[in-house]
C-alpha cells in the first residue's frame, strides 16, 4: 500500500485484499472461501460500513472542491478558521501589494497569485482529509513502536 493509487472502494476487491494480506489466504484459498462466505450476515454489516466510508470521503471531497481557490467563501461559511486564513492572506498580501506597484507583467502576477492559492489549497486539503491523514500518521507511529 505504499504506492499512491486512485481511490477505488470496490467491496469485493477490499475483501480480497483484506483476506489475502491480513489472513494469509492465497488466490485459490480466497476464491473457495469467498464463494461460501460472501452470503453470510456479517457481509451486509461490512457493506454498510464501507458505504459510510464512501459517504464520508465524498463529503470531504465536496468540501475541498467547494472552497478550493476561494478562501473568502471559506471564511464566510467557516468563521472558526478566520484567524488561520487571515494569517496566510496577510503574508501573501504583502507580495501582491508589491506586485501592484511594480511593472511585473500580468502573466507573472497570475503565476504569483496561483502560488498563493497553492499554499491555501494544500492547507485546505489537509483540513478536509485530516481524519485520513492523521490516522495514517498515527498508524505509522504504531507500526514503528511495535
Amino acid at each position: 500500500m505504499n504506492n499512491p493509487k486512485i481511490l477505488d472502494i470496490d467491496f469485493d476487491s477490499i475483501m480480497k485484499e483484506f483476506f489475502i494480506a491480513h489472513k494469509k489466504f492465497d488466490e485459490k484459498g480466497w476464491s473457495e472461501f469467498w464463494e461460501g462466505y460472501k452470503n453470510s450476515p456479517i457481509i451486509e454489516d461490512i457493506k454498510v460500513i464501507i458505504a459510510l466510508y464512501r459517504h464520508h470521503i465524498k463529503s470531504a471531497c465536496e468540501f475541498y472542491l467547494r472552497y478550493k481557490d476561494d478562501p473568502d467563501l471559506f471564511i464566510t461559511e467557516h468563521p472558526e478558521y478566520k484567524e488561520e486564513i487571515e494569517e496566510e492572506k496577510r503574508e501573501f498580501q504583502s507580495v501582491v501589494e508589491n506586485m501592484k506597484q511594480s511593472l511585473i507583467p500580468d502573466i507573472v502576477k497570475g503565476i504569483v497569485l496561483s502560488l498563493g492559492y497553492k499554499e491555501y489549497n494544500e492547507w485546505l486539503f489537509k483540513l478536509a482529509f485530516r481524519g485520513i491523514l492523521s490516522e495514517e500518521k498515527r498508524n505509522e507511529g504504531e507500526r514503528v513502536e511495535k
